[in-house]
């Protein structure tokens, strides 16, 4: 066998495109990951002999890895610590699998991250007070359908070029944060199916993009500011909270037709918005005191009654009763003492 020349060898190695050279190390990356995942068999096909980019789950560009989609790849194990370890990753999917345990803080190392879906999963705890060291060109959160407890930290509204915001189907409890002002870019928020109380931020109306605005199925209450009338939704759903008052006058009409069901105290002035009618319950309202008046007046009427009753059955004993006169008193006290002294005779006393 004929060995090459060192300087011919090293002359072959430098004329490499660069980008062949980082898809060898990246591949080397890629499979250190892939045994970190614990080597799921539905990664069999990321080996020494194959091109990372030619990966289904892999993207590229220029020959670098900018993207991975672990979807539904019923990976059991813990987010591995040098996920991160690829420079130009701009979008990580790792929904729909079994992840879990706390929030995988090491997604941290991810600078130029775009991208971020975590997604149906098992991910539970709060969610960490320092979320806003994630990249701060983070434009899509996708944390739904996992098991996140607490408030929503102040500290995400700092990722001010987020876009879409999706933290439905959690156990997320507080209220939302005033802070939301600064997602001046947001498009998408999702909040549904968790336990958030409080009223709905009146900042929320002045998001100038926000187009799908989800809060359903939580504990807000109050009335719903104004200012949400000003927006252009696509979607709006704020149904099965406990709101009151009346609804917008932007927001009363087809378009959000269903937008608003199952608010007992919530109401619309036109039929379109399919809840009580506010002139109804405005009237219903004025009427209040005559009602309880009228409760007043039937419980006094009965008391009266009652008195009355009581009064006569008590005159009627009193007239009933048997009298007995001085005069009477007199002669039965005569007849104890005359049968007294017939005794004292009789007896020789």
């Amino acid at each position: 066998m004929t060995l090459l020349p060192l300087p011919f060898l090293f002359l072959f190695l430098t004329s490499l495109p660069f980008s062949v050279i980082s898809q060898l190390d990246e591949r080397s990356t890629l499979l250190t990951l892939k045994r970190g995942l614990g080597d799921p068999p539905s990664l069999r096909l990321w080996n020494t002999t194959s091109t990372p980019c030619d990966w289904s789950e892999i993207t590229c560009v220029s020959g670098n890895v900018t993207g991975i989609s672990l979807k539904n790849k019923i990976i059991t194990a813990t987010v591995p610590t040098n996920i991160c370890d690829f420079p130009n990753l701009e979008t990580l999917d790792l929904s729909s699998n079994r992840f879990s345990g706390d929030f995988p803080t090491v997604l941290y190392n991810c600078t130029k991250l775009r991208h971020l879906d975590l997604s149906q999963n098992y991910f539970n705890c709060t969610l960490p007070a320092d979320i806003n060291r994630l990249s701060p060109q983070l434009e899509l959160l996708n944390l739904g359908a996992n098991a996140f407890s607490g408030d929503i930290p102040t500290e995400l509204t700092s990722l001010s070029k987020l876009k879409s915001i999706f933290l439905d189907s959690n156990n997320l409890s507080g209220e939302l944060p005033e802070e939301i002002i600064s997602w001046k870019s947001l498009v998408t928020l999702s909040l549904s199916k968790n336990k958030l109380s409080g009223k709905i931020p009146r900042a929320l109306g002045l998001l100038p993009r926000l187009v799908d605005l989800d809060l359903s199925e939580n504990k807000l209450s109050g009335e719903i500011p104004p200012e949400i009338g000003n927006l252009k939704f696509k979607t709006l759903n704020f149904s099965s909270n406990m709101l009151t008052g009346e609804v917008p006058d932007k927001l009363d009409n087809l378009a959000y037709e269903t937008s608003f069901l199952n608010n007992t105290n919530l109401c619309a002035d036109k039929r379109v918005v399919k809840l009580q009618d506010c002139r109804k319950v405005l009237r219903r309202s004025k009427r209040l005191p005559g009602t309880i008046f009228v409760v007043i007046v039937v419980i006094g009427a009965l008391i009266l009654a009652v008195t009355l009753v009581l009064t006569f059955v008590v005159v009627w004993n009193y007239i009933r009763k048997p009298r007995t006169s001085r005069a009477d008193i007199f002669n039965k006290d005569c007849l104890k003492s005359f049968m007294y002294n017939i005794c004292i005779k009789y007896n020789g006393r």
